[in-house]
């Protein structure tokens, strides 16, 4: 010891920042021939405690490794002075990110623990329990793991018995953490390596928290418990085919995938162990039946298993490789390929066990477990082909006579699954097994009939006609009986509705001849398409003789309600014309009786006969349904032609206790939320409630409504929606005019844009509307002044000392000057004298239709005829509002008129005159 610590040693005890790789190396590998007394631990201590704070990871390990062997080679009591100083630097080793660290610290926790006893522990151990249980980071819980097995290991087996129940508890008590549960699975990782043979007895215990946490939602759970599995099988293959084996199949029959992913790793990882061989590499081949198995690999595997749970084993892992899910498919495809040596004749070997559990997993009550068998089943007769089909068919057609549904629907999707992948020639040979167990399968529950008909489709698909002929005879004579009358008509329906044309000529001759079954024909017409109309020339004869037959009294008679549905299953339009033909020539018969019948209810006025009408209309609009859609339009253009002028009101729109709030709200939220194709109809169907109702009935929803018709035409909006909005708002202020001066800005600006609309229909309606808004708006004159402006800059006209502009927007003429005219007429009497003062000298040069009167430069587009009209008449409006206005007296109405004294006015008085609407025309030539 003197010669190890006198170079490297001393300098170390001298000098901390020395390189201590070196001595701690040499340390590690010297041969110690007696005990290390309490002086050579004196030195060596120091040494060991800086060593586990050092950065270097092999010096920390080489420490770990130190320490864990001074246990064995020192005195207890010379020991235990330095627990408190070493037990620091360990724990930090024991967390540390390297896993070989860890490794060798928790040993040395271990030794540490067997060499002084646990009166070491008592603050480690609560320290281990914390940690493992804490959410810190994975790699603190598996240092901790690990530190805590090695000090059980050290504590003894008695002390593992009395604790583990606890763990176990623990980890499967959903209502821990995850992260707490994830500590305790991975103790159970570390357990076995730790205590070897002496954790056999406790494998039981310790495989119920493993398989439960499979199916937890926490990834890291199912990694850890999976790793926890794998660790049991490496350590104790032997026995966990005793005890684990049979839990892992149980697995691969669970409905979650999670669980049966796990389980077929564990599983690989058995064979794996068993037979010797890696199965690390890759099994990715170009034929899915390409294996990589050996034959002295599966005879290890038969020795550890035994011939029949080795083939128990495999058909479950032929079965997995049918699974929905991807991942477990691919993992039972890895690995059957490394563990079979041949897939064909490893299947011909497994028959008898893989058919007898395919059957019963088609009579299972879990439709996922049906569908896996089912395609398994159907790889088997893939590959097989003849050679399974004996093997498969009477199990087949015992499951059939099992009392379990689910069984008997199983069996079916069996059969459809085994002739889907039979070929055309095994099909022909096998039909007449076929054929029995088709017969056997209509004759049960509705599910197991809708799986024989495909089945039977899937037959006629290889035999044709034969199919009918094996299968409808049978069916046909189970109708006869009243207990099994239902099921055999409804497997006739099922057949029918797959196979019609086929079916049809066979059906058509035993339902009409010699009588017609009309109540059966009935049940089956609906699904049988175009099937039913090929025969009509066969089919019309027998319902006409059918309704003769019947009393003209017996109105209700069930075999004409039955000929009815029949003949509304027809939809093809030259099958309809044939039978309305038929019916039109019957009725033109002297004798016929359902003539007779006929004329003695349609009486004009009788209840019958309107019942006739209502039921022949509603009939009229069930067929012209998109022929009416598509006329809508045109009627609605037509019913705003016809009340244009007039005020209509619609009955239930007239009236404040209606629900026509509601109405409203809903339109508006189908135009404001609502796809494209809703907001059109929403908006017109808007308008309509706003212009048939009066204003009482829609004031209540008048603020709810407006604010969201404001926003909408502040958006980008089809042609439809903005006229029937803008609409909708010029009417909603002319209704109520008190409802809506609140919005009275917002509605100003919304119809000021709105007269810059690219549509004159839009524009002309924006029009009505702004002038609505300023009939009782305070902005009334400042408004009317910048349309004048803004209109007359548009036209090249100007007077003396014009007002300021403000851009509007407007640059249709006519239109705007139309909205000024309506603006005039609406606040009649109410604008000031200086606003008519600027609107008359801008209107009198609009007018105009020769130069010379001014010194006004007039633009071409004064010239329109348009134009001319609708400035003249503004000119009317606006003297009209100058004599009803009191406060302008008579000398002021004269100055608003000075071209009345012009030489040459009269003629210009007569075009004005002519133009002016008959309200305007007395006040102007009363004043000129």
């Amino acid at each position: 010891m003197a010669g190890v610590m006198n170079g490297e040693g001393m300098s170390n005890l001298h000098d901390p920042l020395t390189d201590k790789g070196v001595c701690l190396l040499t340390l590690r590998d010297t041969c110690f021939t007696h005990v290390v007394d309490a002086a050579s631990l004196a030195l060596i201590m120091p040494v060991l405690h800086r060593a586990f704070n050092d950065r270097s990871t092999l010096i920390r390990k080489a420490a770990a490794q130190i320490f864990g062997t001074l246990y064995s080679l020192a005195r207890r009591e010379d020991l235990e002075p330095y627990i408190d100083e070493v037990l620091p630097g360990l724990r930090a080793c024991l967390l540390d990110p390297v896993p070989e660290v860890r490794s060798i610290t928790a040993r040395a926790l271990g030794a540490m623990v067997r060499g002084i006893g646990e009166a070491c522990s008592k603050d480690l151990l609560p320290w281990l329990m914390r940690t493992l249980t804490s959410d810190q980071s994975s790699v603190d819980r598996s240092g901790a793991a690990q530190g805590l097995a090695e000090v059980l290991g050290g504590m003894g087996l008695a002390r593992l018995e009395s604790i583990l129940p606890e763990f176990i508890h623990s980890a499967e008590n959903l209502s821990v953490q995850p992260h707490a549960r994830d500590g305790y699975l991975m103790l159970f990782i570390y357990l076995p390596e730790v205590f070897r043979s002496d954790f056999s007895p406790f494998i039981t215990m310790v495989l119920s928290p493993i398989l439960k946490a499979f199916a937890d939602e926490c990834e890291y759970l199912r990694d850890t418990a999976l790793k926890a599995g794998q660790r049991i099988i490496d350590l104790f293959a032997d026995q966990a085919v005793e005890i684990l084996l049979p839990e892992l199949e149980s697995g691969l029959l669970s409905t979650d995938w999670r669980i049966r992913y796990p389980s077929l790793q564990l599983i690989s990882d058995l064979l794996c162990k068993l037979s010797g061989i890696s199965g690390k590499g890759t099994t990715k081949t170009m034929d899915e039946d390409d294996t990589f198995g050996t034959d002295v690999a599966n005879e290890k595997i038969i020795q550890a298993l035994g011939l029949d749970r080795r083939n128990r084993v495999l058909a479950r892992l032929h079965i997995a490789r049918s699974d929905p899910t991807y991942t477990v498919r691919n993992a039972a495809s890895h690995v059957w390929k490394i563990v079979v040596v041949n897939t064909p004749r490893t299947l011909r070997e497994l028959m008898p066990v893989l058919v007898e559990i395919l059957l019963s997993t088609l009579g299972s009550t879990l439709r996922e477990h049906q569908q896996v068998a089912c395609r398994a089943l159907g790889d088997l007769v893939k590959k097989l082909g003849e050679r399974v089909l004996p093997e498969v068919i009477p199990h087949l057609e015992e499951g059939l006579n099992s009392p379990d549904d689910n069984r008997r629907r199983g069996v079916c999707n069996g059969l459809i699954e085994i002739m889907s992948n039979c070929q055309s020639e095994q099909v022909i040979f096998s039909s007449v097994y076929y054929a029995i167990l088709l017969r056997m399968a209509m004759a049960w529950e509705s599910e197991v009939r809708t799986a024989g008909a495909r089945a039977f489709d899937l037959l006629y698909s290889g035999i044709h006609l034969r199919a009918v002929d094996e299968i409808l005879p049978d069916l046909f004579l189970k109708l006869e009986e009243p207990q099994s009358r239902d099921y055999a008509l409804d497997g006739i329906r099922q057949i029918l509705a797959l196979r019609g044309r086929a079916v049809m000529p066979y059906l058509i001759p035993r339902l009409t001849q010699p009588k017609l079954d009309a109540k059966t024909f009935a049940f089956l017409a609906p699904i049988a398409g175009d099937s039913l109309t090929r025969h009509l020339n066969r089919i019309l004869p027998a319902f006409l003789e059918t309704a003769a037959k019947v009393d003209v009294a017996d109105k209700e008679n069930s075999d004409l309600r039955a000929c009815s549905v029949i003949l509304a299953s027809i939809s093809d339009a030259s099958a309809v014309r044939s039978i309305l033909q038929e019916l039109i020539n019957g009725l033109s018969l002297n004798d016929s009786n359902a003539t007779q019948m006929d004329f003695v209810s349609l009486k004009p006025n009788s209840q019958e006969y309107c019942y006739a009408c209502l039921r022949i209309l509603h009939a009229l609009k069930a067929a012209t349904v998109d022929f009416v859609s598509n006329q809508m339009r045109m009627r609605r253009e037509h019913v705003q032609e016809m009340t244009t002028g007039k005020e209509v009101l619609l009955p239930g729109f007239a009236e404040t206790k209606m629900p026509l709030p509601s109405l409203v709200r809903f339109y508006a939220d189908c135009i404001m939320q609502g796809n494209p194709d809703t907001k059109e109809p929403a908006a017109q169907g808007l308008t309509e409630c706003v212009t048939l109702s009066s204003g009482e009935a829609i004031k209540p929803c008048v603020v709810k409504v407006l604010g969201p018709m404001i926003r909408l035409l502040g958006e980008r909006q089809p042609t439809v929606v903005r006229a029937a909005v803008t609409e909708s708002l010029a009417t909603l202020v002319a209704k109520c005019p008190d409802s809506t001066r609140p919005f009275s800005p917002q509605l100003l600006a919304t119809f000021t844009k709105v007269l810059g609309d690219p549509i004159k229909e839009i524009r002309l309606v924006g029009g009505k509307g702004l002038a609505n808004v300023l009939a009782n708006s305070p902005k009334l004159d400042s408004v009317l002044v910048d349309i004048c402006v803004v209109l007359a800059a548009a036209c090249n006209v100007t007077i003396d000392n014009p007002p300021p502009v403000r851009s509007l927007g407007l640059q249709q003429q006519d239109t705007v000057l139309q909205c000024l005219r309506n603006c005039l007429s609406k606040s009649l009497g109410k604008p000031k004298l200086d606003t008519l003062r600027i609107i008359i000298d801008y209107m009198v040069p609009l007018g105009r239709k020769v130069d010379g009167l001014s010194s006004t430069k007039l633009d071409n587009n004064v010239a329109l005829a348009d134009v001319r009209k609708s400035a003249n008449a503004c000119l009317g409006a606006a003297i009209a509002s100058a004599s009803a206005n009191a406060a302008i007296t008579e000398e002021d109405l004269l100055k608003l008129m000075p071209w009345c004294e012009a030489s040459d006015s009269g003629k210009l008085r007569f075009e004005w005159v002519f133009h002016m609407l008959p309200e305007y025309r007395n006040h102007v030539v009363t004043h000129c």
